[in-house]
């Protein structure tokens, strides 16, 4: 197959390549960070909630499995969500990648592939992680997957994006679509969230977002006990 754009983020362009694989290839100013990412992958190893990746070949460029979608376009379809299943598939990888000392940093359903269905949801784009507190750039997250703090932990940088992708998972949109970013800022600064009430795991999202979780296992809890709970009532 002749090679195809996929799409274009802050550090690099991925080229779909063949029938499995895709292609990462660092802008010129941001070959480091790239090469940042390819360690992070090899630090992480096989893991089935993380994009895999092969041998690099040439400098900045990254050879990984292809997903048809990334999780942000299977969204705006209106092809059916496994909510469940990937809330609690993404958790797991969550706790698996703060067990190795990494924060993924840059947590957002454009960050997360998918072959669609039940086929589960991978992590990928670790350009902006931090690996035992040390990171190689300073890329800023999406506004709406940021805290917006100075009092938070790296790991709750990481719980704080996980309550924005349980938003847009369970709405089809990401926090606050409607409004700008420095109304964005203002709100979240003050503490000020979207109204979840109506949403399965709302309880779960808040308390992301109020950084009552100090850890992604304690997130894991509540949301197994809220999933048993919601089959046993219905």
């Amino acid at each position: 197959m002749a090679p195809s754009f996929i799409v274009s983020g802050v550090t690099a362009s991925v080229i779909h390549i063949s029938d499995s694989k895709a292609l990462k290839c660092a802008f010129r100013e941001h070959v480091s960070e790239v090469e940042f990412e390819q360690t992070v992958l090899e630090h992480l190893g096989l893991h089935r909630g993380i994009v895999r990746h092969f041998s690099n070949l040439h400098e900045g460029q990254i050879t990984l499995e292809y997903y048809p979608y990334d999780v942000r376009r299977y969204v705006a379809t209106s092809k059916p969500i496994p909510l469940e299943l990937w809330a609690l598939q993404l958790v797991e990888t969550i706790i698996f990648i703060h067990a190795k000392g990494v924060i993924h940093r840059d947590l957002s359903p454009r960050n997360m592939l998918t072959s669609g269905g039940n086929g589960g949801i991978v992590l990928c784009d670790f350009a902006a992680s931090s690996v035992n507190g040390k990171r190689q750039a300073d890329i800023k997250p999406e506004c709406r997957f940021y805290h917006w703090h100075t009092d938070r932990t790296e790991i709750q940088d990481d719980l704080f994006a996980m309550g924005s992708v349980l938003f847009e998972l369970s709405t089809r949109q990401p926090p606050y679509a409607e409004l700008q970013l420095e109304e964005i800022r203002r709100l979240y600064r003050a503490g000020i969230f979207p109204l979840v009430d109506s949403l399965f795991m709302g309880k779960v999202i808040t308390k992301c977002w109020m950084g009552n979780y100090e850890s992604a296992e304690q997130f894991r809890s509540d949301l197994v006990c809220i999933c048993v709970l919601f089959h046993i009532a219905y």
